[in-house]
């Protein structure tokens, strides 16, 4: 999957593509399951942040993983229309870097 396409997945994951992932499948994979951490769905954290609202506190994605040589991560406030991505050829050091990154970018962008 290149960059360009994962950005058109987090686009559709925001709500974005309805063509392409309908609204209810999109709310099934970020719903958490019964039993499962309030925070997890379908491999998706689900949570809010201060920046993510219209005008306060709104929802935010966020998913993340590594090969052990590459890492990946994902930020994304759907209200908002922000969506973050970074990628690292250190499957170690970039987990650090690249969480710091898209949350910096995110905080940054939301207050412009």
């Amino acid at each position: 999957m290149s960059l360009a396409d994962y950005a058109r997945f987090i686009a559709a994951m925001m709500g974005g593509r309805p063509d392409w992932l309908s609204d209810e499948t999109r709310r099934h994979l970020l719903t958490p399951a019964a039993g499962a951490p309030p925070a997890y769905a379908a491999g998706w954290g689900v949570g809010t942040a201060p920046w993510a609202g219209a005008g306060g506190p709104g929802p935010t994605i966020t998913h993340n993983g590594s090969n052990t040589m590459w890492f990946a991560t994902v930020l994304a406030a759907p209200e908002r229309g922000l969506g973050f991505i970074a990628l690292s050829n250190d499957g170690v050091a970039g987990q650090r870097a690249c969480t710091s990154l898209v949350r910096r970018l995110a905080e940054t962008r939301a207050a412009a």
